[in-house]
């Protein structure tokens, strides 16, 4: 499956496993038309518009995660894998802003699985992260 560009809603708040919460082209934009939920092959975005979303009973997946301008909360109570084979724009596997929430159960990760040979960043924008797992390449 070619990698594609999925944004969260910006209508209203919702799950990670809700199709119907997943947008191409901004938060706004149109229901996404394959109506599936991010791979692993697609880079995911929450954008300024996007609500907050909850990663809480299928892990989710996805290529790569900009979170940059997000303003809302990012909840994971289970496992988020992030990578493939190829790298992401701007090799930013993970990156986060400074103006959301970010929140987590306890013993919960973010497993990294790339295995491109790009060298692969991770930006916090000092938001206290969990812990990392790291398997591909880098792994």
């Amino acid at each position: 499956m070619a990698s594609r560009t999925l944004y969260f809603s910006s209508a209203a708040e919702g799950k990670w496993s809700e199709a119907a919460k997943w947008r191409e082209g901004s938060s706004a934009g149109a229901e996404n038309a394959l109506k599936t939920v991010p791979t692993a092959e697609d880079d995911v975005i929450f954008d300024a518009g996007s609500k907050s979303c909850k990663l809480e009973t299928t892990g989710g997946k996805c290529r790569s995660l900009d979170a940059s301008l997000y303003k809302a909360t990012l909840s994971l109570a289970i496992e988020l894998v992030v990578g493939t084979t190829t790298a992401p724009a701007g090799n930013n596997a993970l990156k986060l802003g400074s103006g959301m929430t970010f929140t987590l159960t306890a013993g919960i990760f973010i497993k990294f699985i790339g295995t491109s040979k790009a060298t692969e960043k991770i930006t916090t924008a000092g938001i206290k992260m969990p812990p990392f797992k790291f398997s591909g390449i880098a792994g």
